[in-house]
């Protein structure tokens, strides 16, 4: 996901973010029982570009349940919230025999590469270009820069600092 947390009065800037400040990507599934990996997401499967034969096969968006995907998507905003995370991370979670999702890990600088990035695939899927993506996460961190100043009464060059939209708003 994308975004920070709005607080009590603020609203989103544009259509991408949510009344919360947060724009969610699509879930994406990682099959590795398919390719090299041979059922474990290693260095072995990951050496593969999506795609390309020995590679895990990756689903974006998951072909799950929607009470299930509006869950992951739940529990991703709350587990980022709960340490803090700021403008893009990417929260990981592994399906129990149980049904239940079990949280792996909160990647607060998750890889961004155009081509093999998890994040990227995500926002790929949804139709956000990549160049989009970056704007974004670089306009966030503006954001904050310029909200942090005001509050600490400090002049800023960002200070008219104007959020870039994204494709669809062009």
């Amino acid at each position: 996901m994308i975004g920070n947390r709005l607080q009590p009065g603020e609203r989103p800037s544009n259509g991408l973010y949510d009344e919360r400040g947060y724009h969610v990507f699509p879930v994406l599934e990682i099959d590795a029982n398919v390719g090299a990996g041979q059922g474990l997401y290693n260095a072995a499967s990951k050496s593969f570009d999506p795609g390309e034969e020995g590679a895990p096969l990756y689903l974006c968006p998951a072909d799950i349940p929607a009470e299930l995907e509006a869950e992951l998507k739940s529990l991703a905003v709350d587990a980022a919230g709960a340490v803090g995370a700021l403008d893009l991370n990417r929260v990981d979670f592994r399906l129990g025999d149980d049904g239940r999702p079990y949280l792996l890990e909160i990647n607060t600088l998750p890889g961004l590469n155009p081509i093999v990035s998890d994040i990227c695939i995500m926002a790929q899927a949804e139709g956000l270009p990549y160049v989009d993506l970056i704007n974004q996460i670089l306009w966030l961190a503006v954001e904050r820069y310029v909200k942090a100043g005001a509050a600490n009464g400090r002049s800023s060059v960002f200070n008219a600092a104007v959020r870039m939209p994204v494709a669809a708003e062009r």
